[in-house]
Formats: C-alpha cells, structure tokens, sequence
C-alpha cells in the first residue's frame, strides 16, 4: 500500500490494533491491556522526533504501534533498531547506485545547520519521486520478516 499510493491506511492500523489487543487480552487476560499499551506507545515515543522534523512519516509510526501491540515493547524496541539499521543499509545502497551520497550527507549537513541556526523545523525529504525517498515500510517489512523468523 505505501508503495503504491505513498501512506498506510488508518483503517488497517486500526484493525492491527484491535487485533494486537485482542491478542495480548487472550494471552495475559486483563494485564495484556498494559502489555499491548506499553508495546504501542514505545515506537511512538522513540521515534516522535523524526517525525518532527519530517524524516519519518506518521503513518510508518503508526504501523510500528500496531506491531507493538502484538510483539510488546522489548520486540518492537528490537524490531525499530532492526527496521532502522536495514533502512540505513538500503539508503546506502540507493545512494551508492545513484552516485549521490557525497550530495545527500552535504544536504544533511546544510539541513542540521539551518535548523541550529534558525530554530526552524522544515521537512527533511525533498519534494518529487526521488529514488532515496522510498518508503521506510519496506525495512519494517524485513524487520518484521526476521522476528518471524526467530531471528530476535
């Protein structure tokens, strides 16, 4: 779905909700309430500044909630820093096959100095289909694929 219309549907992280707690509540009766909450709110928390400065996208937040919901909050913690060094090593790949990495580390660069001068929080991705803009489900899928595999 991100890849091809660019966001996830609240109507299926609503859905991964209910069913997480549903889930958590059939494995830990009534503490299963505070274990999927607790596995909902991590991914949250951990990454709201990315959000804030537009370099993850609410909806990628979103499923990563609803995925804690299911795993609990020690899985999800592992899943985002699984989820994340994927990410890096395909951004890497993307830059490397496009030849920009000197421009993008440059643009980073610029970006964190503006924002330490001017205070001003501007979206981090630029505008456009731009190969490195791609959709950070894709490593949430890995990830999700190797705790399925038993891999953490």
């Amino acid at each position: 779905m991100d890849l091809v219309y660019g966001r996830v549907a609240n109507e299926w992280i609503i859905l991964a909700w209910v069913i997480g707690i549903s889930r958590q509540v059939q494995s830990l009766g009534i503490w299963g309430v505070p274990a999927f909450a607790a596995g909902a709110v991590v991914p949250i928390a951990v990454l709201y500044g990315l959000f804030l400065f537009r370099m993850l996208g609410a909806g990628d937040i979103k499923l990563l909630s609803a995925l804690g919901g299911f795993m609990g909050a020690g899985s999800v913690w592992k899943c985002i820093i699984c989820s994340i060094i994927l990410g890096a090593m395909i951004s890497l790949a993307i830059l490397l096959s496009c030849k920009n990495l000197q421009e993008r580390i440059h643009y980073f660069i610029q970006y964190m100095c503006d924002y330490m001068r001017t205070g001003r929080r501007t979206p981090y991705i630029l505008k456009g289909n731009r190969m490195e803009n791609y959709p950070f489900t894709v490593p949430v899928l890995f990830a999700v694929m190797l705790y399925t595999g038993g891999f953490y």
